[in-house]
């Protein structure tokens, strides 16, 4: 995990994912049921999915470990 994020600041990469464009990336491979589960965090993309969703939207893995806490800190802080 601290090797990625030592990558993204050597690299200046940024996410900037909110909830619905991950839903709507997902609906791509998914229904709208096992999307809002795996938004919630029950559920969990196939490894087939989540290597497209890498190469594709550079969505890292580590990123399913905890999804909801990786769409809040990829959202920018308002209150600053």
């Amino acid at each position: 995990m601290y090797l990625i994020k030592l990558i993204l600041k050597v690299h200046n990469v940024q996410f900037c994912m909110d909830k619905n464009k991950l839903k709507n990336i997902l609906k791509e491979y998914y229904s709208d049921n096992m999307v809002n589960s795996i938004i919630t965090g029950r559920r969990k993309p196939a490894y087939s999915c989540m290597l497209i969703l890498y190469e594709k939207y550079k969505i890292p893995f580590t990123a399913w470990k905890d999804i909801k806490s990786f769409l809040d800190k990829s959202l920018p802080n308002e209150k600053q």
